[in-house]
């Protein structure tokens, strides 16, 4: 008695259990569903929508895509599926060099020479801070003398190599206003990306990297440069002053002619590339995903290893990079290319045929050279 008194006292008007009519149950929850419906159907909605338009973000088949072949032809292979093989560790930057392809392996710090057929020419493995030592060699480039820069972020300081591997100087850069993260070599000059807004380029001389100028990296909205300052940079070699500047997390890329510079932004509307607000964090994106990150530049036409995104907390499976998209020196986009298999670095000096790092199985390194199959 005492506890079905308690029972009456607690219970909350209009509330439901086994003593009432089973027609009154019917009627309440009729009238529940006409009130919470409506809300539980529009955020229902609202998380349905968002979550679609990421993933449509996220597809790489974007309708204005063109793809020119869907088959390769492997003239190149070297690395493979040997556990033993150390040919290649954890590579992360190719460049061409003239009859030769240099590669950077960022586990080991080492520079790797092969030639275009794949014979293994040479290998600089010296690990430090001393003279013709590396300690966190980022990025590669040939030199107008013909010899090969190596960029050394911590050692703030280039290494010259010759075509044979020999270490022919330690060029210091501690003069520099903030610590490069590219470099290009326009003949006369060399083109330098820092990660400080108001010193984004640094134009130095080929001799003694004495800076000539530094100017602001030209974009007009606000970037985060924590994250969107790192940047690939590609020198034509057909006109001496044409540079790109493209943003490996950012939402586009710079065409540099002279004095003059020109922002285009990628097919792919990379829109979590400025600051991350809460609406993107609230659908699980972040601004991890890449945009351009292996730039070549070919007569008029400007080829990008394009897209993927990294493993993250936010996007455990990550994405891979399988798109080269092609544009003009205009910025127009003109087609793409979808590779065989995520790759890290990607250059090309004629546009018929691509050398790419990328793993062999998902397991092992492999540097391939690649030429499309035309249907």
């Amino acid at each position: 008695m005492l506890m079905s008194l308690f029972r009456k006292t607690v219970r909350r008007p209009g509330a439901v259990d086994s003593h009432t009519p089973f027609h009154t149950r019917c009627a309440r929850c009729l009238r529940r569903a006409v009130r919470y419906g409506p809300p539980l159907f529009l955020l229902f909605t609202h998380v349905r929508c968002s979550t679609g338009n990421e993933e449509s973000y996220r597809d790489p088949d974007f309708p204005h895509r063109h793809f020119v072949s869907a088959a390769w032809d492997t003239v190149l292979l070297i690395g493979g599926t040997d556990p033993n093989d150390t040919t290649l560790l954890q590579p992360r930057h190719l460049k061409i060099w003239e009859d030769r392809i240099a590669v950077l392996d960022q586990r080991n710090q080492s520079v790797r020479a092969f030639s275009r057929g794949g014979e293994w020419l040479w290998s600089l493995e010296q690990r430090g801070g001393g003279p013709g030592e590396l300690k966190n060699a980022f990025r590669i480039t040939p030199a107008p003398s013909g010899n090969l820069w190596v960029l050394d972020s911590d050692n703030r300081k280039v290494v010259e190599l010759s075509p044979n591997g020999e270490v022919l100087r330690d060029i210091p850069i501690h003069h520099f206003p903030a610590g490069p993260t590219s470099l290009a070599s326009l003949g006369n000059r060399v083109i330098f990306q820092t990660n400080t807004p108001d010193k984004g380029v640094i134009a130095a001389d080929t001799h003694s990297l004495r800076i000539i100028e530094t100017h602001p990296l030209p974009w007009p909205e606000p970037l985060d440069f924590r994250l969107n300052i790192t940047t690939t940079l590609a020198a034509s070699t057909g006109e001496q002053n044409t540079w790109v500047t493209a943003f490996e997390f950012g939402p586009g890329f710079i065409v540099h002619r002279g004095d003059s510079a020109t922002v285009h932004r990628y097919i792919d509307p990379i829109s979590f590339a400025l600051k991350s607000g809460p609406r993107e964090r609230a659908i699980g994106a972040d601004t991890a995903r890449f945009g351009a990150r292996a730039v070549s530049i070919v007569g008029d036409e400007i080829f990008m290893l394009f897209g993927g995104r990294p493993v993250r907390m936010s996007h455990m499976e990550g994405e891979p990079t399988v798109l080269i998209d092609v544009y003009g020196m205009e910025g127009e986009y003109r087609r793409s290319y979808r590779l065989p298999s995520s790759s890290w670095s990607m250059d090309t000096d004629d546009g018929e045929t691509f050398y790419v790092l990328t793993y062999a199985d998902e397991t092992y390194p492999v540097l391939l050279g690649l030429r499309p199959r035309r249907r």
